[in-house]
């Protein structure tokens, strides 16, 4: 795994956030006191995922995913690709 500078804390006040990290799009989560990174592909069709009213939603086929944790809401063993967050010195650091 190599690890990847998102930013810095204070530059995220919302959550699910968008980040690119070599022309590959995820989202930020945060789950309480954690965070993860989740793939913007749903795993159903390779379809890209979107923020819309809050929830992430797969709009080819209606899959919607926890904006916390990336597990399907409809299917709990399916989910987005996620990768460990953590942070040093303020600022998010990714596992991929």
């Amino acid at each position: 795994m190599r690890e990847f500078t998102i930013g810095r804390e204070v530059e995220f006040a919302q959550f699910p956030a968008p980040i690119e990290i070599d022309h590959s799009s995820y989202y930020l989560l945060k789950n309480n006191s954690t965070y993860l990174l989740a793939s913007r592909v749903c795993p159903h069709m390779g379809y890209p995922v979107d923020v819309s009213d809050g929830e992430i939603v797969c709009f080819l086929h209606g899959w919607n995913f926890d904006e916390k944790t990336g597990i399907c809401k409809h299917i709990p063993y399916e989910g987005l690709t996620t990768y460990p967050v953590f942070l040093r010195n303020g600022e998010f650091i990714a596992l991929i």
